[in-house]
């Protein structure tokens, strides 16, 4: 009895995390409503099974975004030096017509 009782306190905090959690993002507030549907009938198993899986989810995208992000910075620093390099070419003809008229 009382491991139930451990087991359904923590199976209502993980449904409540996942409640605060659902106001982000879709996937969190599917889960949410599996998540208590599966409470009411005492499966925390399957709760916990769950939010692992899109605890991993979350992670994968997580690297995914950061790989995307440290691409992005670098393609625009390789364009800012680019455009620097243009600009220093476009102020060397400018100053050479200069001095030719």
């Amino acid at each position: 009895l009382f491991l139930q009782e451990a087991s359904s306190r923590r199976g209502a905090s993980a449904v409540s995390a996942l409640r605060a959690a659902s106001a982000s993002d879709r996937r969190m507030a599917a889960l949410s409503v599996q998540a208590e549907r599966l409470a009411s009938r005492g499966h925390f198993d399957e709760v916990i099974q769950a939010i692992d899986q899109m605890v991993a989810t979350l992670n994968a995208e997580e690297q995914e975004d950061l790989q995307t992000k440290e691409t992005c910075e670098k393609d625009r620093a390789a364009d800012t030096r680019d455009a620097i390099k243009a600009s220093r070419t476009i102020d060397e003809h400018t100053d050479a017509i200069t001095e030719l008229t």
